[in-house]
């Protein structure tokens, strides 16, 4: 049983990609994502996530790494699937500079 506050956090990796699972509550609603990810090269990798629990949404993130300083991310939000007259699906573009000082 999980308690509310209480967060698990069940990660493995190996040489094909990186599993986690996250359990945790919000009050008294228990919660769990299921996260896969796969880096496909040294510059490209593809991340999958879901909410396994009672409102399921899909998340799709792909990371691209131009340099060791610049990333392109795009990620593709899949809002509740139960609530379908109220979707809100999202699409976003992020470019990440870092700057070490």
């Amino acid at each position: 049983m999980i308690t509310p506050g209480k967060i698990i956090i069940l990660n493995g990796a190996s040489s094909s990609g990186k599993t986690s699972l996250v359990i945790g509550s919000s009050g008294s609603t228990p919660t769990a994502r299921l996260t896969v990810g796969k880096r496909i090269n040294k510059d490209l990798s593809v991340t999958y996530s879901t909410n396994v629990t009672s409102d399921p949404n899909q998340i799709l993130a792909v990371e691209y790494r131009v340099s060791d300083r610049l990333f392109f991310i795009a990620q593709f939000e899949q809002a509740s699937t139960r609530k379908l007259t109220a979707r809100n699906d999202n699409f976003s573009f992020e470019i990440r500079f870092r700057k070490r000082f």
